[in-house]
């Protein structure tokens, strides 16, 4: 009842600005080190690392994340995910890559195996459990904020990637964030469009941008499908998705095509009729036509002048 409620904003105007050497010089993970992250992770760990990397989600969403918050879209073999499912200011979505789809669904697979029974208000990460205590299995916990990062600099260590070198306090990469600005760079490189970046990505639109530009799913989701060969860290499945790309070009180019060739068709089908009509006709309507206005450019001539 008595705690004093300080004006931070005020606060800070009064704060030096920092202007330090280490200030925003932190990078993203590069493709490579997330490569050899991913060879280091178990079953439960590659999706928490793929998650952030594939979906830009931050690590403080993964704690409240449910099996029934994403979505299968079989056509393109995505996840959509909805972040924040269960709070009306905070909520969006976003989707998530073949690769971690493929690796979410291995995980569930695999907690399937040991008999227990997947529910839509089941976590989709959920804590390590012994196989022979049939309730921990059943009845599966969510697992906290500090817990998901312990499990991340648990993998870092085990790949030997991004850690504190001597004489320095900091990372080059920041531990959990470096993921998620891999993604918004790798969607950057893609040119996605910066209103679905930003929205995808959980930030809110400046201005008025949310109130006015509306997208629907569809269109984002196929936004992000550009930038999945981007956001695909194992070469195979990289190489695969852009492979796919290359295919759907192909066949877009050869549809252009073959309306090109009906329309050359249609084309030369009207030169041959004309070919076979009265050419005197068609001659003597193409004169006629060309006098007309030529008479007509003469007479508006003569009027502007003698205005």
């Amino acid at each position: 009842m008595n705690d004093m409620s300080l004006n931070v904003d005020k606060i800070k105007r009064f704060l030096p600005q920092d202007e330090s050497d280490h200030y925003a010089t932190d990078r993203p993970y590069s493709v490579k080190e997330i490569e050899l992250i991913l060879e280091k992770c178990d079953v439960r760990s590659r999706v928490i690392i793929l998650l952030m990397a594939s979906a830009g989600m931050r690590i403080g969403a993964l704690p409240g994340l449910r099996v029934g918050d994403i979505k299968r879209m079989d056509e393109f073999g995505v996840y959509m995910i909805w972040v924040y499912n269960r709070s009306k200011a905070d909520r969006y979505y976003t989707f998530c890559n073949p690769e971690c789809a493929s690796a979410i669904d291995t995980y569930l697979d695999y907690r399937r195996s040991f008999h227990e029974e997947i529910k839509d208000k089941s976590p989709l990460v959920r804590e390590e459990f012994n196989i022979e205590d049939d309730l921990r299995v059943k009845y599966p916990r969510f697992l906290s904020q500090r817990m998901f990062c312990f499990i991340v600099e648990d993998v870092l260590k085990r790949a030997g990637v991004n850690q504190i070198t001597a004489g320095n306090k900091r990372r080059e990469v920041m531990r959990s964030h470096g993921f998620r600005k891999f993604f918004i760079t790798q969607c950057d490189k893609a040119h996605m469009p910066f209103t679905v970046r930003e929205f995808i990505s959980g930030h809110r639109l400046p201005n008025q941008d949310a109130s006015y530009i509306l997208r629907t799913e569809e269109e984002t989701l196929a936004e992000y499908v550009k930038a999945i060969p981007r956001l695909t860290i194992n070469p195979t499945q990289r190489l695969r998705q852009e492979n796919a790309q290359l295919r759907n070009k192909q066949n877009d180019y050869l549809a252009e095509l073959g309306e090109f060739n009906k329309d050359f068709n249609e084309i030369k089908q009207w030169f041959g009729e004309l070919k076979r009509g009265n050419q005197k006709e068609l001659m003597n309507k193409f004169y006629t036509m060309t006098a007309d206005k030529i008479q007509d450019e003469y007479y508006e001539s003569e009027e502007s002048k003698s205005k």
